[in-house]
């Protein structure tokens, strides 16, 4: 069994989850982040824990940092929260015969994260999906779309990167940039269900599929287990043909008809951790073993600052009482009354990041990931640069509206 884990980016609910189930197990937990507050610092589940640089902003530094303290700390076992998962894959063969990354190989991970390459190669895999081409604005005319479509930036994440596209309105009204940064998709109809999956070279460990309960804008607050068969069949397909290992997520949309088709891929944990009991999600991540559940009832989870932070507007858009009921019956992601400081540390780091966003002018989601965002030059070349928009590929479209 592994003696000491290294969690990264211990900035994120998830990486506390982890702790958590891990120290259950006699795991000693290092956690580590490029910002000077982090809400692993003050769980009496992490044993130590270090400010390292910036990998987006220092990228040899935090090399450096991380292969001294595997020797210094003697981990055995690094499992990457975000996507610094690319960056650690980047010199994953540099580690020491002793210690374990737990991710996959780098440029299938950057396909993966990138909106258009995953759905290229989703396609060829033979797995469903929505019509999705990347957007370049050429100097000639062009019809205009038939119907509602989705804009979305190729490298994003947390909801943001994300327009809402009216029918009849050119992707420029919208000031995108044409340069390939961005793509436009077929808007699916149905139930919208996220996964979280753990995989042991293309074997299923653990996998839970939820929905979101709670929405604030584009970002979920309240997460509700779902029964979703045909995404597990939708991921069963995708492990078996690329024997992935580590933790992959998927966005889907599910049909009436029941048919599954994933619209983007988070290669890396999201808030589906919290939606997998803690026991199960320990022998996951450190025996490789399924483990069958205890409790049949449905998970649900929340993040309590967030939840009151989106109060105002839930208050606005009317949909505040049926919001505080999900969040009541949900569990808290950060309360627990064997560790409670986190409850109360998780403020001064979320005005942190509060004031970072002023800062930059942009929403605070849009600051979770500072310093580990994964986001490269739109250099993809495409199978057929034709714009979807096109009214011949119009026709070819499934259900895009």
């Amino acid at each position: 069994m592994f003696k000491t884990v290294l969690i990264t980016s211990g900035r994120m609910p998830v990486a506390l989850e982890v702790a958590r189930s891990l120290k259950r197990r006699g795991v000693r937990i290092v956690a580590i982040d490029s910002i000077p507050l982090f809400i692993c610092q003050s769980s009496r589940a992490v044993s130590a824990s270090y400010v390292v640089p910036s990998p987006a902003e220092n990228f040899s530094g935090y090399k450096q940092a991380l292969l001294d303290l595997v020797e210094k700390e003697s981990i055995d076992l690094i499992l990457p929260m975000t996507e610094d998962v690319f960056y650690l894959s980047q010199f994953a063969a540099e580690l020491p015969a002793s210690c374990e990354l737990f991710a996959f190989d780098h440029d299938r991970l950057i396909e993966l994260h990138h909106k258009q390459k995953f759905i290229d190669f989703a396609m060829s895999l033979g797995l469903a999906v929505p019509e999705s081409k990347i957007y370049r604005d050429f100097e000639y005319k062009m019809d205009l779309p038939r119907e509602d479509y989705i804009l979305k930036k190729a490298y994003s994440r947390a909801g943001t990167g994300i327009i809402f596209a009216k029918a009849d309105r050119h992707p420029r009204s919208y000031d995108v940039p044409g340069d390939g940064s961005w793509i436009i998709q077929e808007k699916l109809k149905g139930k919208q269900v996220c996964s979280c999956t753990i995989l042991d070279r293309g074997r299923i460990v653990t996998h839970v599929a939820y929905e979101p309960a709670v929405v604030n804008g584009t970002t979920s607050i309240v997460f509700k287990e779902a029964h979703a068969p045909s995404v597990l069949s939708w991921i069963q397909a995708f492990a078996e043909k690329t024997k992935f290992h580590g933790t992959v997520s998927f966005d889907f949309f599910v049909d009436e008809q029941g048919v599954a088709r994933a619209i983007e891929c988070n290669p890396r944990p999201t808030s589906g951790y919290h939606v997998i009991p803690r026991e199960v999600l320990a022998s996951a991540l450190i025996d490789r073993q399924q483990v069958e559940r205890k409790k049949a009832q449905i998970q649900r989870a929340q993040i309590l600052l967030p939840s009151l932070m989106a109060v105002p507007a839930l208050l606005m858009a009317k949909k505040l009482w049926v919001a505080l009921k999900e969040i009541f019956k949900a569990r808290d992601v950060i309360f627990d009354f064997r560790d409670c400081i986190p409850l109360f540390y998780q403020i001064p780091c979320a005005i942190s990041v509060i004031i970072k966003s002023f800062e930059k002018g942009v929403p605070a989601s849009s600051c979770m990931m500072d310093g580990v965002q994964w986001d490269e030059q739109p250099t993809y070349q495409v199978r057929n640069q034709t714009l979807l928009t096109h009214e011949s590929e119009i026709e070819n479209v499934r259900t895009f509206s």
